[in-house]
């Protein structure tokens, strides 16, 4: 049986230091799809029903459509008089923004009808899939919870695995530095950093709470990742960096 297949359209531009300035943009879309993400754990099922395995081929759990990634560094020029070419000299701005779609997630129902452990999946109500357009959504209410409700007494409930999608991501970081050179005749340098990690301090908003019939059901309860120090609130930073 095929476990997981990923395809993805990548383009890249990209222009070398001129007038003191360089980019790089990368474009990627893409799609992966499996049967369970997470590790599987030899004689356990993570599988909504172990007899049609097929029901839980969907999108993939780290799937992310669309991907942008942008950064640029410039150096300032030096023209001008003396003085002003010491006061420049060795400045560098850069920037890297991030822009991509947000993690796919399933609707589950708080209600078991199954009789067996584990959680249950909802059912459709209606014909809609339950996803709100970008003007309806808000925190309290990211997806359409009327639009599910619990399966029938010993029925799997009918909504696929990983059909939603949570909050993208927009994360615009910055930075400056500035060269010292320790002499004129070798590379060595000290290097004094100022760093910026989002520094728009735009929200980056996690998944909303997924199992209707559950309180908050829908709403959209944290905001970035901690733990891994990814899509955090604005962080700033300074460094010196000696180079030898």
């Amino acid at each position: 049986m095929e476990t997981s297949r990923y395809n993805a359209l990548q383009l890249t531009a990209e222009q070398r230091v001129a007038h003191g300035l360089s980019f790089n943009a990368s474009y990627t879309w893409s799609h992966a799809l499996d049967y369970a993400s997470a590790n599987v754990v030899p004689d356990t099922t993570p599988f909504m029903d172990a007899y049609n395995r097929r029901l839980d081929y969907a999108n993939a759990d780290f799937d992310i459509r669309h991907r942008l990634v942008a950064s640029a560094t410039y150096l300032l020029p030096i023209k001008g008089s003396r003085i002003l070419n010491h006061a420049i000299r060795g400045w560098q701005v850069n920037g890297i923004l991030n822009m991509y779609t947000g993690l796919p997630f399933t609707v589950l129902s708080a209600t078991n009808t199954l009789n067996i452990a584990g959680r249950s999946r909802a059912s459709y109500v209606g014909n809609g899939d339950g996803a709100l357009s970008a003007g309806a959504r808000s925190l309290q209410q990211w997806f359409d919870v009327s639009a599910f409700s619990a399966p029938a007494i010993l029925h799997f409930g009918d909504v696929g695995r990983n059909t939603l999608c949570g909050p993208g991501t927009i994360q615009l970081d910055f930075s400056v530095f500035k060269n010292f050179a320790l002499n004129r005749v070798s590379a060595r340098h000290v290097q004094i950093r100022a760093e910026a990690f989002n520094i728009t301090n735009r929200p980056q908003f996690n998944s909303p709470l997924s199992t209707t019939g559950a309180p908050g059901a829908g709403a959209i309860t944290s905001a970035g990742s901690p733990n891994t120090f990814q899509r955090m609130s604005r962080e700033v930073q300074l460094a010196i960096k000696l180079y030898l």
